[in-house]
């Protein structure tokens, strides 16, 4: 039972030293990368918008194409 107890206890340190460290470099990384961040989503959205417009327009101009 003492045995179980330590490696239980011992597993949820380090689970918990874990998310704490995962926590701390979250935070110091949205901290620096926020506006990196929403910047780079801004222009991924921008560009599967631009992507999918053309798709859109490409499509429809070859189908007038066989059509014509």
């Amino acid at each position: 039972n003492v045995i179980y107890y330590s490696v239980h206890h011992g597993r949820w340190n380090s689970t918990l030293f874990l998310y704490k460290s995962i926590k701390r470099s979250l935070l110091v990384s949205s901290q620096i990368n926020q506006q990196q961040f929403q910047l780079t989503l801004m222009l991924t959205y921008h560009f599967y918008n631009l992507l999918w417009i053309n798709l859109l327009r490409g499509r429809v101009f070859w189908s007038h194409q066989g059509t014509s």
